[in-house]
């Protein structure tokens, strides 16, 4: 969610607000997603039976630099490490995100736990060593 991103933190209606557009934009919730389904389906047997059993399914809409480094980390391993590479990634060479609230409906949240993913620019500055 980096679009929206600030330096600062901002007020929490205001915060809401930005979370609220950045998840409407990264589901493409502005889209009507049954005239595409009805093509996939049409299209691919598998898929068919995919869009009949994942009825909520949405198309997201993915930094391209953040989907091809996923893409590259998903090669022969599992969930968990994918994550925990990609996690790694923008620890090391992403901005921090700032946060509002110190929790969110209870949930303690932590300023070293968000980070965006980083650019094209930050990644190609690391030597292949270091990444």
């Amino acid at each position: 969610l980096g679009t929206a991103r600030t330096a600062a933190p901002v007020r929490a209606d205001d915060a809401e607000a930005l979370v609220r557009a950045e998840l409407s934009d990264l589901f493409q919730l502005d889209r009507f997603i049954a005239p595409m389904r009805e093509e996939w389906s049409a299209s691919d047997p598998r898929m068919q039976s995919v869009c009949a059993a994942l009825s909520g399914m949405r198309i997201l809409r993915q930094d391209p630099v953040e989907c091809l480094f996923s893409f590259i980390c998903s090669s022969n391993n599992n969930i968990g490490r994918i994550t925990g590479m990609l996690q790694a990634i923008r620890r090391t060479y992403g901005e921090r995100i700032p946060l509002s609230e110190p929790a969110v409906d209870g949930l303690r949240l932590s300023q070293d736990d968000f980070f965006a993913f980083p650019t094209a620019a930050a990644l190609a500055a690391a030597s292949e060593t270091e990444l």
